[in-house]
């Protein structure tokens, strides 16, 4: 079983999806203050804001 996340710095979001009989099966979109438990890494709970903070340095 295949996973992929697609982390788009823009719009501070995660989306992850779960390949499922050759499709990818979107599982979640995540906003960019989510605490996200993520599969397959469901143990680890994920701060999403602390991806963004280097970006607001950068881009604000």
């Amino acid at each position: 079983m295949g996973h992929l996340w697609y982390v788009d710095p823009e719009a501070r979001s995660l989306a992850v999806s779960r390949l499922v009989d050759g499709r990818w099966l979107e599982l979640g979109v995540h906003g960019p203050t989510e605490r996200v438990r993520a599969e397959p890494f469901e143990e680890v709970e994920i701060e999403l804001s602390i991806w963004w903070e280097d970006l607001e340095l950068e881009g604000d």
